[in-house]
């Protein structure tokens, strides 16, 4: 089985109103969206217990991490007429994990969770690209479908 921990950075918009360290308007709770991604055993089916299962074994996404929320510098509320590409996201979460001396070379890809939900009409993905030639990378929104979650972090 090949170690492929993954770090999810749990973003919010620059302007969004805080309670108890997780966003306020969240679609699902901050516990529910931790579980999508952990924990690996039965009975819950999250992502990472997913892909493990798929890959019959090979991919250990054990050592994966998901970090505490933060607020996109810069990034208020998309509204009409304002987007921001997956890269522009990628990039401000990745400079923000890092000025904060958050660990992310010790994992082979970063998820980017970006809630509450907004009008961005851009979905996320990556498109087989990796951020700063390292890591591949994809930009969940919160209001995507689930089908589209298990695509793209696999």
């Amino acid at each position: 089985m090949a170690k492929y921990p993954v770090a999810v950075l749990k973003f919010t918009w620059a302007d969004t109103p805080f309670a108890n360290g997780a966003p306020m308007g969240l679609t699902y709770s901050d516990a529910l969206i931790n579980r999508l991604f952990f924990p690996l055993t039965l009975p819950w089916w999250g992502l990472a217990q997913y892909w493990q299962y798929c890959s019959f074994g090979t991919i250990d996404l054990r050592e994966s991490q998901v970090f505490p929320w933060r607020k996109l510098a810069g990034f208020p509320t998309p509204a009409a007429g304002i987007t921001y590409t997956r890269f522009q996201v990628i990039a401000q979460a990745v400079k923000q994990a890092q000025d904060e001396g958050w660990p992310l070379d010790e994992f082979k890809g970063i998820v980017v969770w970006v809630a509450p939900s907004a009008s961005n009409p851009q979905d996320a993905g990556s498109a087989g690209a990796k951020f700063a030639g390292k890591w591949p990378y994809c930009v969940l929104y919160e209001s995507s479908n689930h089908d589209f979650y298990a695509h793209e972090y696999g």
